[in-house]
């Protein structure tokens, strides 16, 4: 036990950033996880292992994992924005910060949950609302950061006021009814903050289950709580602005309300009757005369405290993070957390994330092996999974521009979703996929289209991207081709061992192995065995085996 105190307190101490304030669980027993254990585990929590974090892991355990990755600083990318010099293209750059943070950033657990939070609170910088805010899409993926694993109240009020979220959603510049010009407040932010940030459209069991009048579903909200709320988010402009007409863009500073001679005058001071908590024939009156503020605070809090947020927000942190259709026992543990995290504390992200990753549901890997589990890995994770993997270098000065073709190929792209409603909704289901009961999200973007690019893409990268291969990679990303080398050199099925664990958690099948095996065979038989290879004939070899593994439907869907 000495000998393996020892080895987790180096462990602990190597990492780049300090949690001073964090004791520990069972810090003076390690767990001595196996390779597949933490592997399968880093899948969900992570942007994927790698040798390194699967070796930390195995010894840290599971809860003293999760501890120091939620007390790390966030790793921000606005300041890296602001520092590019002068001509630089902000939008492919933001692209590749977002990339190299996946794949780099030592807060990992904050960086997948902030890219799960930013499928749920999606802005995008495709189309006209926001295409020309590249600076705001940063802040507001620093804001996912800073705020998803504190408090779902103050996650809920920072991407309200997040002025790219205002302008994605015509907030920003809502203005109260004026009868003389027919205009009315908007109402875009208001049906979306109920619809997609917080309650969804049905009231929910805590279980996730919908609650039913006779046979037909219970609305959580009408068309009336619509109006109500949204003269509720009027009067709110860009930051400092000295006008309203014509603002100045404040794209880092959440959302003030705009005064003139201390009157907040485009605000409705009436009284409102918004959401109720007990479906679409209750409301909550908001009472007339109260501040911008203290009606927005007002309704935040309401909404906040709808019984339906823990079931719709943990249910969808579930399938983000493990597996597409979690039965009703999962979602109810989970959402009992956000309810209550063991303190009296409602909201709390960082112990609903512990929940849904420690679940029963998410640990058991004969759970993962029954009908139904799991889900199609979104092309991002895919990605990241196999930069991450293999150790991938950033080229900062490298073909940054690049980075805008990746979404073409992929079908995916940081904070580039074709509209609010994400790539993908939670409800999706496919015609590929029974029984007909199971939902598949990350199939909706599953296009024959998609495959083809995906596949082609993959080749291009792993067939070019590693040091000691045939050319550069076209993103400027580099992955350590002397580890692949190596692992050939020994035997094939060293490769095909690291390839089991980094990429398939140890479960890759026999079959599959068998495979494999053939092809580095057939390959020894035409062209030579490994120790006659140039190191680029070796590189390619290995990288060859890599995306066959990748490819196959035994990869694609995680378990």
């Amino acid at each position: 036990m000495k000998k393996h105190t020892v080895i987790l307190g180096i462990l602990l101490s190597l990492q780049t950033i300090a949690c001073e304030d964090v004791i520990f669980r069972n810090s003076l027993e390690p767990a001595v996880l196996t390779e597949s254990e933490a592997s399968r585990f880093l899948m969900q929590a992570s942007f994927g292992p790698n040798t390194s974090s699967i070796h930390k892991l195995r010894f840290e355990g599971f809860e003293n994992w999760i501890d120091r990755h939620t007390c790390m600083p966030a790793s921000f990318i606005t300041e890296d924005l602001l520092a590019l010099p002068e001509g630089s293209s902000l939008l492919t750059q933001r692209l590749r910060l977002n990339w190299q943070s996946y794949v780099n950033a030592p807060d990992q657990l904050r960086q997948r949950v902030a890219y799960a939070l930013s499928q749920i609170f999606v802005v995008s910088q495709r189309g006209y609302q926001c295409g020309a805010c590249p600076i705001g899409i940063g802040r507001y993926h620093d804001t996912l950061l800073e705020h998803g694993l504190g408090n779902f109240r103050d996650l809920l009020e920072a991407v309200t006021l997040n002025p790219v979220m205002g302008f994605y959603l015509s907030m920003l510049g809502n203005a109260r009814a004026d009868e003389l010009a027919n205009t009315r407040a908007d109402e875009n932010f208001a049906r979306e903050i109920m619809q997609l940030f917080s309650i969804g459209l049905v009231m929910l069991n805590q279980d996730g289950s919908e609650q039913l009048n006779g046979l037909e579903p219970i609305a959580t909200y009408n068309i009336e709580h619509i109006k109500e709320l949204a003269k509720v988010l009027t009067g709110w402009n860009w930051a400092g602005t000295p006008s309203w007409l014509f603002p100045a863009a404040n794209q880092l500073e959440p959302m003030t309300v705009y005064r003139e001679n201390g009157d907040a005058i485009y605000h409705d001071f009436s009284a409102k009757a918004i959401i109720g908590h007990a479906g679409e024939s209750s409301a909550t009156m908001v009472d007339a005369g109260l501040s911008p503020e203290a009606d927005l605070a007002f309704a935040l809090d309401t909404i906040f405290n709808h019984p339906n947020v823990a079931p719709f927000i943990s249910k969808q942190l579930i399938q983000m993070l493990v597996t597409s259709n979690p039965s009703a026992e999962y979602i109810g543990r989970v959402s009992a957390v956000f309810n209550d995290d063991g303190n009296g504390v409602r909201g709390d992200m960082a112990a609903v994330v512990q929940a849904v990753l420690l679940d029963v549901e998410a640990r058991s890997e004969l759970v993962a092996q029954e009908d139904g589990y799991g889900q199609l890995r979104e092309p991002i994770l895919r990605l990241t999974h196999l930069w991450r993997a293999l150790d991938a270098e950033f080229d900062v000065g490298g073909a940054s521009d690049n980075f805008i073709f990746l979404g073409l190929q992929l079908g995916q792209s940081p904070y580039q979703a074709p509209s609010v409603f994400n790539f993908f909704r939670p409800d999706y289901q496919s015609n590929f996929i029974e029984p007909e009961t199971l939902v598949a999200p990350v199939f909706q973007i599953n296009t024959e289209s998609n495959l083809v690019t995906y596949q082609n893409l993959l080749a291009g990268i792993v067939l070019n991207g590693f040091s000691g291969g045939a050319q550069l990679s076209f993103f400027h990303v580099i992955m350590d081709g002397e580890r692949i080398r190596n692992w050939l050199l020994v035997s094939n099925q060293t490769l095909i061992d690291n390839v089991n664990i980094l990429f398939f958690g140890g479960n890759m099948s026999v079959a599959l192995n068998g495979t494999l095996n053939d092809l580095l065979n057939n390959l020894a038989n035409d062209f030579g065995a490994p120790d006659q290879l140039s190191q680029e004939a070796l590189t390619t070899r290995a990288a060859l085996l890599i995306y066959v593994a990748l490819t196959t439907a035994e990869y694609l869907i995680q378990k």
